[in-house]
């Protein structure tokens, strides 16, 4: 499979116990912790913004 290109990069500030987390997670699935994150904005639904009839609503973690 090809790999995608990723240029755009952020900064999350997490608590120590939410990065303890998320490396745990990471370290189950033996993925990085940036693959759990990129994961995890696939699954958010696919909204375009400025459509009145779209309500987001907050994603419950499947973790």
């Amino acid at each position: 499979m090809a790999r995608i290109a990723r240029t755009n990069k952020i900064i999350v500030r997490l608590t120590d116990k939410e990065k303890e987390r998320l490396e745990n997670y990471a370290v189950a699935l033996g993925v990085s912790m940036s693959e759990v994150i990129q994961d995890y904005i696939k699954s958010l639904p696919d909204t375009k913004i400025g459509n009145s009839s779209t309500i987001l609503r907050p994603v419950k973690p499947t973790v």
